[in-house]
């Protein structure tokens, strides 16, 4: 679909609305989001640009911009409203508090598409307008004091993303999504749900404005520490790297890293453990794996382990039987097939462990999580030969 379709699409609609009471009824909703699935959702180019809430408020919006009544504006007042407003890019960048992340070490962190950057670094007219909105938060919060709040919060690190769009609305989505994804490297690194709230975004032009919510925190600070720095940029480069660059074990660091996003996300002890397990198994198996998973899944985060390797191979085994027993909604015999918050803190400590032996396995040459199964074998039955990928010997 050409951009010249839409356009038609909104002027005809535009015009019907013209004979109607200017309501957004349910026919006037059925009609925008027909128009948004015809030409924006078809449209790789106007898809990047606007959405349909962009659509709804530009056009229901547009007797106040043009400041005509409706009857007097033209077909083409119109259009060039609609070009001007929604279909020329414009750049923006958008500013998250990372709450709960504090005190940067470093200098400009890089993670995912995001940029960190500390409170001083943000313009003054950044910093006011963050102000504002804690000052107006605190009004909801109990027994605080508004200057201790609005210090603590001045030690945040914050994530800055460049997006360029053509309506507001799309910004604040595309924005979000950029930082959610990307923080997911943070997630699991600090291993804390990293909640996004507000946000202020600075328009090329200069226009500043601000999106925000009401949110009490309750998770421990995480400490912005240069130890973790390494590992931040080890994923950065990953996640950015293109999908025909990427090599068998980056997808799967990759998708590990959106599954333990959602696992940081939720409160639920089980299904927090499901998704650890879930993540083993996303690192360590392969889809022609299919028999006797949870020997092969213990097996393999056992060799990977330093130590306790006995004790790691019985409790993944034991940790599977559990996970099937929940997902498939079946009765609890024993008293050790209960999943308990422990298995969840036993789990984690293996998960971390296997995740950053893995990362360092890819630096050393391993690009296929297959490349594994054979000096396992032989390991396994005694064979003297060196585990190596590549050239080198690990």
């Amino acid at each position: 679909m050409s951009t010249d379709s839409f356009l038609d699409a909104a002027l005809t609609f535009f015009n019907w609305l013209k004979t109607t009471d200017y309501s957004y009824s349910e026919e006037a909703k059925s009609k925008i989001r027909d128009i948004y699935r015809a030409h924006i959702l078809t449209s790789d180019k106007l898809n990047k640009l606007i959405s349909e809430r962009d659509v709804i408020d530009t056009i229901y919006h547009t007797p106040l911009y043009l400041r005509k009544p409706i009857e007097k504006i033209t077909d083409n007042d119109f259009k060039k409203y609609i070009e001007m407003s929604l279909l020329t890019p414009r750049k923006m960048s958008f500013y998250f508090p990372i709450y709960n992340l504090i005190d940067i070490e470093s200098e400009n962190i890089k993670f995912g598409q995001c940029e960190m950057l500390k409170f001083n670094d943000l313009t003054n007219e950044v910093q006011s307008e963050f102000e504002c909105i804690w000052t107006d938060q605190s009004k909801y919060m109990e027994k605080v004091n508004l200057d201790s709040v609005i210090d603590f919060r001045k030690t945040l690190a914050f994530a800055k993303v460049d997006v360029e769009v053509g309506g507001l609305f799309k910004a604040y989505d595309s924005s979000r999504t950029i930082a959610e994804k990307s923080l997911d490297i943070l997630r699991l690194v600090y291993n804390n749900p990293f909640k996004l709230v507000d946000s202020v975004y600075v328009a090329a032009d200069g226009n500043i404005g601000s999106e925000t919510y009401y949110m009490e925190t309750n998770e421990s600070p995480s400490l912005c520490r240069d130890e973790y720095k390494k590992y931040i940029l080890d994923l950065t480069e990953i996640f950015l790297k293109a999908e025909k660059d990427t090599t068998r074990i980056e997808k799967k660091l990759r998708n590990v890293l959106k599954i333990y996003g959602i696992k940081t996300s939720t409160t639920d002890y089980k299904v927090q453990f499901i998704l650890m397990l879930t993540c083993l198994e996303c690192l360590l198996l392969t889809k022609n794996e299919k028999d006797y998973i949870n020997w092969k899944l213990a097996e393999k985060a056992a060799f990977l382990s330093k130590d306790k390797r006995y004790e790691i191979n019985e409790f993944l085994k034991l940790s599977y039987n559990k996970r099937s027993i929940f997902i498939h909604g079946e009765e609890v015999s024993k008293e050790d097939e209960n999943i308990t918050l422990k298995d969840v803190h036993e789990l984690e400590k293996i998960f971390f462990e296997i995740y950053l032996k893995i990362l360092e396995l890819r630096q050393l040459g391993l690009t296929n999580i297959e490349d594994l199964s054979n000096p396992i074998e032989k390991i396994k039955f005694s064979t003297s030969a060196p585990l190596t990928f590549g050239v080198h010997p690990i």
